[in-house]
């Protein structure tokens, strides 16, 4: 099989997908169909929204393949956390962290994340009826502030706000390091590279206090990550984390669990404000397991359609829109010869909406999630697949679903008109100018 090579001119093409990722990736699968690759200097890239190359990659061959130069240039904020990190050492993380991510355990922080949701929805509902908000930034409060309590054990303090501020100026500095290679020489004679170490240095050094009190003051009332993972032993070898293995977990769950959920709950009340009979669903749902105003953990696993909702929201705007590898040893995929070094890209975004894989696929309609005997269900990856899936999956299910359930059976709102919404391909799949909406009176 032959895969064919990028249409149109090279050089304005790696342009487009250095500059606008989505555009570019909208173009090419439209003219060359499933697969396509690109020859750079010292390079092979392809790109697929075929499952089967997905499930060759990240399920059966996973260990041929690697974290590719996008990780690496993550690994920079990062370090070593479980996203980054490749190999025994990765294996030895998972095997420490997956204990706090039992589904059981997970149950217990429903509690915390209800009570941080109705805290944010006491706030809006203080905006007057008429007044305009950007749901996007509520959201990325709501995510946070649960991240905080949950992974940290801590309220938001004037250190940790600089700490999100911190990792959100740094993400930007390393987007376009991703994106233009060349700026990152540029950095190094201007001196922005010393700065993000600095930066950095400061965030490291802000987690080490939080550390060093849970190990002083150990919590064992409350189920947050620090006090966990400062307490794990590995069963085989008897040892802990060191205190820079955790720093680079904390910094990892915090930065993979709070902007990608802000993002997916934001696209989500995007697509639910255009369809007020699909809310109407929610809120008779909701009001079905509500406990003195509460849902509580058995009222959230009754919540059958609202995590539908969640799930096609996650299908047609998986904040994780692509996910890539590079390969570590010569490979054949459905007759196409990988090798050693070839970067494959696989767009998520694009897969999910794949018009062979999906009915209607550019509808938003929670009810494919609720049959059984629909199979292209079985095409949904926005947590990635394989043994490297999301550790944090169950976790941000839960949060989005009683997030949805509540923001949407006690707050109404209407889309502002006339702006334009669009996707922001950063790390993650961000709206561009936010998303605006208009407040209007409670229900």
């Amino acid at each position: 099989m032959n895969i064919p090579h990028i249409k149109g001119n090279l050089l304005y093409e790696l342009y487009l997908f250095a500059s606008n990722p989505i555009a570019f990736l909208n173009s090419q699968f439209e003219k060359n169909g499933d697969i396509f690759q690109a020859n750079i200097p010292t390079k092979r890239i392809i790109c697929s929204r075929d499952p089967k190359w997905l499930e060759h990659i990240f399920v059966k061959k996973q260990k041929d393949y690697d974290k590719d130069f996008t990780m690496r240039n993550i690994e920079f904020i990062l370090g070593k956390g479980l996203l980054t990190n490749t190999g025994d050492t990765w294996l030895k993380q998972r095997r420490l962290i997956q204990t706090a991510f039992y589904k059981g355990r997970l149950e217990s922080l429903s509690e915390i994340m209800e009570n941080v949701i109705d805290l944010q929805i006491e706030k809006i509902q203080k905006i007057n009826h008429g007044q305009k908000i950007f749901i996007d930034k509520e959201m990325l409060e709501l995510t946070a502030t649960v991240a905080l309590e949950t992974i940290f054990g801590e309220k938001m303090s004037p250190e940790l706000h600089e700490v999100q501020e911190k990792m959100a100026e740094l993400q930007e500095y390393i987007v376009k390091q991703i994106k233009f290679p060349l700026y990152y020489s540029w950095t190094r004679l201007t001196g922005e590279h010393q700065k993000a170490k600095e930066k950095l240095r400061q965030i490291n050094h802000t987690l080490y206090q939080i550390i060093n009190k849970r190990k002083e003051h150990p919590d064992n009332q409350s189920f947050n990550l620090v006090s966990l993972l400062t307490q794990a032993i590995d069963a085989e070898t008897g040892e802990k984390m060191s205190d820079q293995e955790l720093i680079d977990e904390l910094k990892t769950f915090y930065f993979a669990g709070h902007e990608t959920t802000a993002f997916g709950l934001s696209w989500a009340i995007y697509e639910l404000v255009q369809h007020p009979h699909i809310i109407q669903k929610i809120k008779e749902e909701v009001d079905s397991v509500l406990v003195n105003g509460k849902i509580g953990i058995e009222g959230l696993k009754k919540l059958k359609y609202t995590s539908a909702v969640v799930h096609e929201s996650l299908r047609l705007h998986s904040p994780a829109y692509i996910i890539s590898r590079e390969c570590l040893k010569e490979d054949e995929i459905q007759g196409v010869k990988i090798n050693k070094g070839d970067t494959i890209i696989i767009s998520l975004l694009h897969l999910h909406r794949h018009p062979k894989l999906w009915d209607n696929p550019l509808q938003f309609n929670p009810n494919r999630f609720l049959q059984l005997e629909n199979n292209s269900i079985q095409n949904w990856y926005p947590f990635g697949a394989g043994p490297r899936i999301c550790i944090g999956k169950h976790f941000a299910m839960m949060e989005m679903t009683l997030a949805i359930a509540k923001i949407m059976s006690k707050i109404n709102f209407k889309l502002y008109p006339q702006q334009k919404i669009e996707a922001e391909a950063l790390i993650t799949l961000k709206p561009k100018n936010g998303i605006l909406l208009i407040k209007q009176s409670s229900s």
